[in-house]
């Protein structure tokens, strides 16, 4: 049986922490866990203190989900999306909720 060798890539998000983008999050961050108390603030000023770090990333898709569905920020019109059929070439890809 032959053997696969398979390279481990992932998406480098330590790198974009110390961009323009990682930096706007960063910020979001920290408003986040002021608004929210769910993160410690101190803990996000020593995460955008720290050079690349992968938890950063982590933090910032958890945001982003409480913002959409705990929060639901983007309101009725979203609500009425998230459930809406998806097609390709005509066959839906989940069945519709009734």
């Amino acid at each position: 049986m032959p053997v696969i060798n398979c390279v481990s890539w992932g998406a480098p998000v330590s790198e974009w922490k110390d961009t323009s983008f990682g930096r706007r999050h960063l910020a979001d961050l920290d408003r986040f866990a002021e608004r929210t108390g769910l993160f410690d603030r101190g803990a996000i000023a020593d995460l955008a203190a720290a050079r690349g770090d992968r938890l950063y990333f982590s933090l910032v898709n958890f945001m982003l989900w409480y913002g959409l569905f705990i929060e639901d920020v983007l309101g009725p019109r979203w609500r009425s999306m998230r459930y809406a059929p998806v097609t390709v070439h005509s066959m839906p890809l989940w069945p519709t909720r009734a």
